[in-house]
């Protein structure tokens, strides 16, 4: 699994920056994964598991992940339940 950067809570869903991407989504799980590929390579899967000390704010998980790619394809692994992201645009 990779790791990624703190990210912050708000806005929820997924933004783009000038050198990434922030995730937040709501969820009381204890545990969560976050799971992405590029939309031009979605075979490219990563997987960053979220530490509840880092990656999480109250019920908020956080992330943030360094890349150049535009658009990517995404969901969160809460426990053994794989979910699209419910703020997705």
């Amino acid at each position: 699994m990779n790791t990624s950067e703190y990210g912050v809570p708000f806005p929820l869903g997924a933004k783009r920056t000038s050198s990434g991407w922030n995730f937040a989504v709501y969820s009381h799980a204890p545990v969560c994964a976050l799971i992405i590929a590029p939309l031009q390579n979605p075979s490219d899967i990563t997987t960053h598991a979220l530490d509840p000390y880092k990656n999480r704010s109250g019920s908020i998980w956080h992330a943030f992940v360094p890349s150049s790619d535009n658009e990517l394809l995404y969901a969160y692994k809460v426990g053994e339940h794989l979910l699209i992201d419910p703020y997705a645009k």
